[in-house]
């Protein structure tokens, strides 16, 4: 059954990882989907793989970190498809690090992409959204949820996305206007060599970073922002969903 048939989506990261594989679920789902991602050679291949399999699809650059850059996405798809329904704010990037070594560049940078990203790209859909009576999908992380060791700036950003959610949720709860969030686990993505403990790391804490042997595909991620996104799930709002093989367990 098609769940998004017909909504006009945006999926930011979607050049790789669950970005991607969002994009393509979305699209084999039946809805029509904007593949934005700062990787313009990366959206474009996402958006060839989906028009190759029948699906709709346009690839537009953005940097979700820049408020201008983010209108203009935003912007763009109005003129393209002329509304908006689903906005699923994927993009992210991460480092391990010791406490002592995040450098201010590598904090502001986390913070600025992960959640600064994530509510200019939902402060300027806001309207649009209003209007179609849509809904965000925010992506967090495992380590927005749980503790977890050698990631401050990035579980603090993830951290971040899971309160944004809920505010936005609140606020708009009357408004027709749907915001949730999907927490992964660990996930076989390219970003996941980022997340390699330091080489000096306390091995008495590894566990709190992989909790478990199990690691997702990112097809595994896509259908929780699928599921999120329909009107099956009209009355969940302000939700995080942990998907991650039951690692918070």
């Amino acid at each position: 059954m098609e769940l998004v048939r017909n909504k006009i989506t945006i999926i930011t990261g979607a050049g790789s990882g669950i970005g991607r594989a969002t994009a393509i679920a979305f699209a084999e789902d039946g809805a029509s989907v904007v593949c934005a991602d700062i990787n313009i050679g990366a959206a474009q291949a996402s958006c060839e793989t989906i028009v190759a399999n029948g699906g709709t699809a346009i690839a537009l650059q953005v940097d979700v970190s820049d408020y201008d850059s983010a209108a203009k996405v935003i912007a763009d798809t109005i003129a393209h498809f002329g509304c908006l329904d689903v906005l699923c704010n994927i993009a992210g990037i991460g480092k391990t690090k010791h406490d002592q070594q995040e450098t201010p560049e590598l904090w502001h940078k986390i913070l600025s992409v992960n959640l600064t990203g994530t509510f200019y790209m939902s402060q300027h859909a806001l309207p649009h959204l209003l209007t179609s009576k849509g809904n965000i999908v925010n992506c967090s992380s495992r380590a927005g949820t749980s503790a977890t060791p050698w990631s401050a700036a990035y579980s603090a950003s993830k951290g971040g996305v899971c309160a944004l959610t809920r505010s936005m949720a609140i606020s708009h709860v009357y408004e027709g206007l749907r915001v949730n969030c999907v927490a992964p686990g660990p996930t076989h993505t390219a970003i996941g060599a980022d997340f390699m403990p330091p080489e000096d790391a306390d091995r008495r804490l590894m566990p709190f970073i992989m909790p478990l042997e199990k690691i997702a595909d990112p097809e595994e991620l896509a259908n929780a922002f699928v599921f999120l996104a329909s009107d099956r799930a009209s009355n969940i709002n302000g939700v995080t969903l942990p998907v991650d093989s039951g690692s918070r367990a």
